[in-house]
């Protein structure tokens, strides 16, 4: 079975073709054959499946303006097609998709994860535009992402996500120390989220007490060393770790409120000695 886009409906969308008529011509070339049972599908011969995707492809590759080709779609329908137009290493059609649905989302209110708009980044950075990569993670750590409710431990989450994807940003950019620095901020943001989790009394107890035994775990000295080492790589001998641990140890004293701006400048400071 064609499987490769359900229905081909996301080619029909991108390159403004008629389905059918495109299905058919590769049926003429003895590519491809209507399932009677589910029109939705087709069947291809071995020689004529690679032959078939392949048309697909160069057919989306070429689209252009992809943003007016799915302007009538909802969010999670261009979510979709960005992750279609990525697979097919279409990353400036991707790119674009990801900004209209950005758009969309913050117009209807609807509340959508962290993750889904750190695709955004991850996609400019596939394609080498780091600085605006980064311009995007700042502007997300400053005002956070739409239609979220703001509650201090999902803040603290989101913010050791986006934290995490700037150290892979520098990581790719062979700016190390830099890399380690904004992963210690994650590390610190993570261990945060879970001690506001666990001082919510909202929440049942037992609940609370698990999210205090796992701050418990991350702040202790070998995980937080482990986790570093990790991230440095071959040049974890080569930077103040040693240092930093015990730095970060002492943060984690007084989670409640981190000022991350000036931590950042004394984790840098520590690892540049």
């Amino acid at each position: 079975m064609l499987d490769y886009y359900k229905g081909i409906e996301y080619y029909k969308q991108l390159v403004e073709g008629d389905v059918e008529d495109f299905m058919l011509s590769l049926s003429r070339l003895g590519y491809a054959r209507c399932n009677n049972e589910s029109p939705e599908t087709w069947t291809c011969t071995e020689k004529g499946r690679e032959a078939t995707e392949r048309l697909i492809v160069e057919a989306r590759l070429d689209c252009k303006g992809i943003q007016g080709k799915v302007g009538n779609l909802g969010a999670s329908e261009i979510l979709k097609i960005a992750t279609e137009l990525k697979r097919d290493q279409n990353l400036d059609g991707a790119i674009e998709a990801l900004k209209l649905a950005y758009k969309k989302i913050a117009l209807t209110g609807t509340s959508y994860d962290v993750e889904t708009y750190l695709r955004l980044s991850s996609y400019l950075q596939a394609a080498g535009r780091y600085d605006e990569a980064w311009g995007y993670l700042n502007k997300l750590l400053a005002t956070g992402c739409p239609n979220q409710p703001t509650n201090k431990p999902l803040q603290a989450l989101n913010n050791s996500k986006i934290y995490n994807s700037m150290s892979r940003l520098l990581k790719d950019e062979n700016k190390l120390i830099k890399a380690v620095a904004f992963y210690a901020l994650s590390l610190v943001a993570n261990a945060q989220f879970y001690y506001l989790q666990g001082m919510e009394k909202d929440w049942p107890r037992e609940f609370r007490k698990e999210q205090l035994q796992a701050f418990s775990d991350l702040s202790q000295p070998d995980t937080i060393r482990a986790f570093l080492r990790k991230a440095a790589g071959k040049s974890a001998e080569k930077i103040g770790l040693e240092e930093l641990v015990p730095f970060i140890c002492d943060t984690l004293e007084s989670p409640s409120s981190i000022a991350y701006d000036k931590l950042l400048v004394e984790i840098d400071h520590i690892l540049t000695k």
